[in-house]
């Protein structure tokens, strides 16, 4: 008989919290009626130190489908620039960027203006370029003293990082994958683009 009743208390127990339990999920259901879920942003970031950054700029670029921009604005970056293309010790990234322009991806670069790119025109791979200028790349000139950065496809950055102790070097690259922050850059980049001189080559009028 104590048995029995003790169940019996139990069964009435555990009834009382199921419906406690049933009322408390439908006041949450009734205030979280409200609540827009709020979509979740797409960022990935990537760090690559030393040769894997060189890697991973031409793996970026290659897999390129629609636009391409390089923002070396800076007089550091565009030298460094100079002397890599010059030593033709770009491990691939010029021929990755070529490709890139063969096969339809826009191009565009702004470089500083106070150096002068003439030289670089007797490079082989320079000279490929040059014979896509005012088509598919296009490239200009200004003094900005800022980061270099690349955009890809107006989704995916590249941040460049130079080596403190050598600033001729390449010390790593920061890919981040944001969409957001990819557009207010790019939207900087063009803000720069449309005041920029156009560099057309030494055997023209190199700047209008």
């Amino acid at each position: 008989a104590a048995l029995t009743h003790l169940c019996s208390t139990k069964q009435e127990e555990l009834k009382q919290a199921s419906e406690e339990i049933e009322a408390l999920a439908g006041d949450l259901k009734n205030k979280l009626s409200g609540v827009v879920a709020r979509k979740t942003e797409k960022r990935f970031w990537t760090v690559s130190i030393g040769n894997e950054s060189h890697d991973l700029v031409r793996e970026t670029i290659s897999g390129s489908q629609k636009e391409l921009l390089f923002f070396l604005a800076s007089r550091m970056t565009s030298e460094r620039i100079k002397k890599v293309i010059l030593k033709e010790n770009y491990d691939g990234i010029m021929e990755a960027l070529y490709d890139s322009v063969k096969k339809g991806v826009e191009v565009k670069v702004i470089l500083n203006n106070s150096v002068d790119f003439n030289e670089l025109e007797d490079s082989p791979i320079i000279k490929k370029l040059m014979r896509h200028i005012g088509k598919e790349f296009n490239c200009r000139l200004a003094t900005i003293p800022a980061t270099p950065f690349d955009i890809i496809d107006g989704e995916n950055i590249l941040l460049q990082m130079l080596n403190p102790l050598n600033p001729d070097e390449l010390f790593a690259v920061v890919n981040i994958r944001d969409e957001k922050l990819a557009k207010e850059l790019r939207s900087k980049f063009f803000t720069i683009w449309d005041k920029a001189e156009v560099y057309l080559g030494k055997n023209t009028n190199t700047k209008i």
